[in-house]
């Protein structure tokens, strides 16, 4: 035996080792075994710890032993993850083993839900729960369950990348797959046609919102959770990361009295957080806001915010009307999806408001196309929009272990910086899921549109032409923005090229 003076978290954590102590053992000797290290197994323990006790690990493993202190907070949450586990294990082997379970075709009978105390106490609960509890630990975004024709492939969304955890068995997925319709009131007996719902999930005396979507594929139906935290707070100006320059024109927006102003950019990368953040902001000039959104994921006292509901014929249009009825002086819809949205955005920023909303485009160039596809005449185009914000959410580097390197002459070229600089770059560790990253932050792209811009709109001109125009006024690009944060070692360059391509 030997002691190991370093933190646990900065070893990469083996999950062959997790597995090998009954979680009895665990807890009534105070003891796991966590990983591989030179030639033994590192051994975590806490103040609770018996050295008496060393003797009994031997039934389990043979090399040598490295011990490891563990803080009780540390400890607390190690010995939570490896209940979830051991739930989840001991679930799918009753699963298995279980014929008594409540079969599918016995909740669809005569096409109702028969849903009692007796599905409550089955192993599927516990398996769904299990899951569900995991992603919140691991602050995942989303979960997904893919059937495959022998297992479900389990992955969770954490920091925008998708991490694989342990597939189930494909039998399971059947009671899978109704248990989460039954949690998100959807109908159990429509298995061929895609249905969206949503549920609450309560753990450790948090309510979070969970969306749900359900998509028919080859072997079954394809399920997706997006997790919503109720009590996360609305982030701050100040919390989003604009360099000063970005600053400069964020408020400069903030102080219009009315126009169009997009915030643009892909699926995740964040603008619903951007378009909070600007109206916890405009609350100060106590004005009348009022959002319309699908769904309403912040709520924010003070502000009117209206959930769309287009099966009850309250679609982002019909609301708009309505809306402009209210005396507004701010509007946010939360996407503009077709052209009557448009032309109502538009129209609204031309008579008295400011509108905030959100498109799907990949640059800020492209929302001059994009508006122009959906046959916004340019003449409304030039008089409603006064800006356009593009952005996207990047990895931050661990801070626990990133690792100072000094650049190399493709880096120093793509930075444009001289070779005599360093970097950080991605290492891993038990802190950060050993991804090297830990949290995202925004690169943005700020435009406010100038009577330049807007002779461009009115000639119909290029893409090209724009981008020209954005360079000889030397408004900083989205790729100038993430270079600062590789430079100040926020993020790494690998991560901005991969996500601003």
């Amino acid at each position: 035996m030997k002691s190991l003076n370093v933190n646990f978290k900065d070893l990469k954590s083996d999950q062959s080792c997790l597995k090998i102590l009954p979680l009895e053992f665990v807890n009534k000797y105070n003891c796991i075994i966590y990983c591989n290290y030179d030639n033994g197994k590192v051994v975590l323990v806490n103040d609770n710890f018996d050295y008496y006790n060393l003797n009994k690990l031997s039934f389990f493993i043979k090399e040598e032993l490295y011990i490891c202190y563990v803080h009780h907070e540390d400890w607390i949450e190690l010995t939570k993850n490896l209940k979830i586990n051991d739930d989840r294990n001991q679930a799918i082997n009753k699963f298995q083993i279980n014929s008594n379970i409540i079969s599918q075709s016995s909740l669809n009978e005569n096409n109702k839900v028969f849903y009692n105390a007796e599905i409550e106490s089955s192993p599927i609960v516990k398996i769904v729960d299990s899951i569900i509890e995991e992603a919140i630990n691991y602050k995942s975004s989303d979960i997904h369950f893919e059937p495959y024709e022998s297992y479900v492939k389990v992955r969770l969304r954490i920091d925008g990348k998708l991490f694989d955890k342990s597939p189930l068995p494909f039998e399971t997925f059947s009671e899978l797959s109704t248990r989460i319709k039954v949690l998100a009131n959807l109908d159990i007996t429509k298995k061929f046609i895609p249905q969206d719902g949503k549920m609450i999930f309560s753990y450790e005396g948090k309510d979070y919102d969970i969306r749900v979507s359900i998509l028919p594929c080859a072997y079954g139906e394809r399920i997706a959770l997006r997790i919503l935290d109720l009590h996360n707070n609305i982030l701050r100006l100040n919390d989003l990361n604009f360099s000063n320059k970005a600053m400069e024109n964020i408020n400069r927006i903030l102080g219009f009295s009315s126009g169009l102003v997009l915030v643009v950019g892909p699926t995740g990368s964040g603008k619903s957080t951007t378009l909070h953040a600007f109206l916890e902001k405009n609350l100060e000039r106590n004005e009348n806001i009022i959002t319309v959104e699908d769904p309403v994921e912040y709520t924010i006292e003070g502000i009117t915010q209206v959930q769309i509901n287009e099966e009850a014929g309250l679609d982002f249009a019909t609301c708009l009307r309505t809306i402009l009825r209210q005396d507004p002086n701010i509007i946010m819809i939360g996407e503009i999806r077709d052209l009557e949205t448009a032309k109502i955005a538009c129209r609204s920023s031309i008579t008295g408001h400011l509108v905030y909303s959100t498109l799907h485009t990949n640059t800020s160039v492209g929302v001059i196309n994009r508006l122009k596809d959906m046959n916004i005449e340019p003449y409304l185009l030039v008089d409603a929009l006064r800006a356009i914000i593009s952005q996207r959410l990047v990895r931050c580097l661990c801070n626990r272990c990133k690792k100072k390197v000094k650049i190399n002459s493709y880096e120093a070229k793509a930075l444009d910086v001289d070779e005599d600089i360093y970097i950080y770059k991605p290492v891993g560790c038990g802190y950060c899921n050993n991804t090297g990253y830990s949290g995202r932050c925004g690169v943005y792209e700020v435009i406010i549109l100038d009577e330049d811009f807007r002779k461009l709109i009115t000639e119909n001109s290029t893409s090209a032409k724009f981008w020209n125009l954005i360079k000889k006024k030397k408004i900083e690009r989205i790729f100038d923005n993430g270079k600062l944060l590789v430079l100040n070692g926020i993020t790494s360059l690998e991560e901005i090229q991969s996500v601003l391509n």
